[in-house]
């Protein structure tokens, strides 16, 4: 069964995208170019969130596979790290924030579960 993801709009989207971006921009101090700056997608922002909605409510939205970016680490081991489609992260984000007050709910309620804001 597949089902529509309520709230998504144009409105609502730009919300999470402006969310997603503020969390990541730290990541721009690093030696390298930032994986989740996404300035190709801000470009056109407005038709990309349009085509992004068009192809999630006419079920034709499909995640991509994830990038697995290695940084190095001061011993000299890799650590791997997995970026998402910009789409994606911006999907799964949008989800996460939909439920996140019900989420916050039950774990507060659950002495045993612990991390979150």
């Amino acid at each position: 069964m597949q089902k529509k993801i309520e709230n998504l709009n144009n409105n609502n989207l730009g919300k999470t995208y402006r969310r997603l971006k503020k969390n990541t921009k730290g990541f721009t101090r690093l030696i390298i170019r930032d994986p989740l700056d996404y300035l190709d997608f801000e470009i056109n922002l407005n038709k990309n969130f349009n085509d992004l909605i068009y192809k999630v409510n006419t079920h034709n939205y499909h995640p991509s596979k994830p990038y697995l970016h290695l940084s190095a680490k001061s011993k000299g081991i890799n650590r791997p790290t997995v970026v998402y489609d910009i789409q994606d992260a911006l999907i799964y984000r949008f989800c996460i924030e939909q439920i996140d007050d019900e989420l916050l709910s039950k774990t507060r309620n659950n002495k045993n579960i612990r991390g979150g804001h």
